[in-house]
């Protein structure tokens, strides 16, 4: 997955990079960096936004279950 995928990717779920943070347990700077290239985009986060563009996840269900995991 590309910066620009992912960028694509909120912008399309209308998340903020204070969201992904949440739900991928890291930090708003750890997200600026993958949308400035400066950092890869670990594969786990590339499978939770292909499973939101397929509704294999819901946006709902995350906010549910994210502060049990």
């Amino acid at each position: 997955m590309s910066p620009q995928d992912l960028q694509t990717a909120l912008i399309r779920h209308g998340l903020f990079q204070s969201d992904l943070a949440h739900i991928c347990g890291v930090t708003t700077k750890t997200i600026q960096n993958w949308l400035r290239g400066r950092q890869d985009i670990p594969r786990p986060v590339a499978l939770i936004i292909m499973a939101l563009d397929e509704g294999a996840l819901s946006l709902r269900w995350l906010a549910q279950h994210i502060d049990r995991a």
